[in-house]
């Protein structure tokens, strides 16, 4: 999924938030999500691991 982002550093829809997750295991009981915030003033990486 990706999204425009508007406000703060963000002013004028100049960043783009994405995201992309999985499901794994019997179940779906393990979950991962990859994101970031890209922009002219901004950049967040990040991952996160779930597990139920």
């Amino acid at each position: 999924m990706t999204q425009n982002v508007n406000g703060g550093a963000c002013a004028g829809n100049a960043c783009t938030f994405s995201t992309q997750g999985v499901l794994r295991g019997a179940a779906a009981n393990n979950a991962g999500i990859v994101y970031s915030l890209t922009g002219p003033e901004a950049r967040v990486i990040g991952a996160a691991g779930f597990k139920r």
